[in-house]
């Protein structure tokens, strides 16, 4: 009996039968393919969006410590590395390519702005030539400054200092930072700056009669107009004088001058010329200099004119000065100091205070400069101040204290050269900043 279906047919099906095997097949084959490449496409897009964000991050936070045709093409190796480098399993030798790169920002403007093309090679899918590698983009801006600080500044600008030629430098470097600083404090105003350009013990705070011993205060009868003196003219108001050392315990602490007030290295004399005519004189003794310190406040570009000024004065009293930053960055001595805005805060760590030590001198060995330095710098670590010391070649006893004082509270830097010196206040501005992305797309 004939088979109702032909033998042919049969072979037929059995063809059939393989080629929905290979359609088969190859629709699983394309699914894992489609479905890696996309794993592939999802975690190159993520990458990207990292190096983009950290392009930002990195362009903003350096934008003004690195000269500007320096910046771009240093963001962009970094970015080329971390793109090009990022391994992806791939087919064929094509890995993730850097096409476009772009990072800027316009004079005057806080924000930089940053856009990035990478080409994302496909893997199995090109197998099948059916997918072009895929280009993926990302641009955003960013945004860095200091907010929340209080900052003092202590120089060295001793006798020694001057001898030396440091304090060309010196002057020129916290100028530069300064500019920096300036630059990048925020619209609200909540940075403030305090500067001490210290050298003796004694201290020029400009006038605050409130704050000395009553009865030190000159009483001499003077006229509105001090005359005899071809330097100083004016009312004793006016001059420049000069506080001496508290006695006590409160000497050497923050005890406003409410508790404790302060004896004045000032002395009004007079004597009476050969036509009868009383002449006034203002005196001083060497010691008191003509450099005031500056409290803290938010006007940057006054501590910049005022630095131009500086001249080298006496022996390094680097422990009283540290003791008079511990003075400008207590709340107790907000009255004090006039109550310049929000500063000086609350030791509550929501403002940042931190001291900026520039030396390259030895402290004066007879008047203990060493201890009163460690002692107020412990003091001041307690209550949650940043350190940064900048050692300007200083004598190896220096460098010790120095050391001892940052601890793991801030930064260390030894500077042999100008260069050096300017760097390392970059790097300070750097580390007092705050780097925050304002679009990311």
């Amino acid at each position: 009996m004939k088979s109702p279906v032909p033998i042919s047919l049969w072979r037929n099906q059995r063809g059939t039968a393989s080629l929905l095997l290979l359609f088969a097949f190859s629709l699983v084959f394309g699914s894992m393919a489609l479905a890696l490449d996309l794993s592939r496409y999802f975690a190159a897009q993520s990458r990207i969006q990292e190096m983009t964000e950290s392009a930002l991050m990195f362009g903003a936070g350096y934008r003004d410590l690195i000269d500007e045709g320096e910046l771009e093409p240093l963001v962009r190796d970094f970015v080329r590395q971390g793109i090009e480098e990022t391994p992806f399993l791939s087919i064929s030798d094509d890995a993730l390519a850097l096409s476009r790169f772009s990072l800027s920002h316009e004079t005057g403007m806080e924000t930089v702005s940053a856009s990035l093309t990478v080409t994302v090679p496909t893997t199995l899918m090109a197998g099948f030539g059916t997918m072009e590698p895929v280009a993926v983009s990302f641009s955003g801006t960013a945004k860095a400054n200091v907010r929340n600080q209080e900052i003092v500044i202590l120089v060295d600008r001793t006798a020694e200092a001057g001898d030396t030629g440091k304090l060309t430098y010196m002057k020129k470097s916290v100028r530069d930072f300064l500019d920096q600083l300036s630059t990048l404090a925020d619209a609200d105003q909540s940075l403030y700056v305090g500067m001490i350009p210290f050298g003796n013990e004694v201290v020029h705070v400009g006038s605050r009669r409130d704050w000395t011993v009553e009865t030190d205060w000159p009483d001499n009868e003077i006229p509105p107009v001090v005359a005899g003196y071809r330097d100083w003219m004016g009312t004793l108001e006016e001059q420049r004088w000069c506080l001496g050392i508290r006695s006590g315990s409160s000497g050497e602490d923050d005890a406003p001058p409410t508790e404790n007030p302060f004896p004045v290295i000032l002395t009004v004399d007079h004597e009476t010329d050969p036509d009868g005519q009383e002449r006034f004189f203002i005196n001083t003794p060497t010691s008191c200099t003509s450099m005031p310190i500056h409290p803290l406040g938010n006007r940057i570009h006054d501590l910049k004119a005022s630095s131009d000024n500086w001249t080298a004065h006496g022996e390094n009293a680097g422990g009283r000065a540290m003791l008079w930053a511990e003075r400008m960055l207590a709340p107790e001595w907000k009255a004090a100091w006039g109550g310049i805005g929000s500063a000086p805060s609350p030791f509550d760590g929501i403002v940042q205070k931190a001291i900026i030590l520039l030396t390259g001198s030895a402290h004066s060995a007879t008047s203990g400069e060493n201890r009163i330095f460690s002692e107020t710098c412990a003091r001041l670590k307690g209550k949650g101040v940043s350190f940064y010391m900048i050692d300007y070649e200083a004598p190896e006893g220096m460098t010790a204290l120095m050391k001892d004082c940052v601890g793991d509270s801030g930064s260390y830097f030894r500077v042999t050269g100008p260069d050096i010196l300017k760097r390392s206040f970059s790097e300070i501005a750097h580390s007092l900043m705050t780097v925050r992305l304002t679009s990311l797309q």
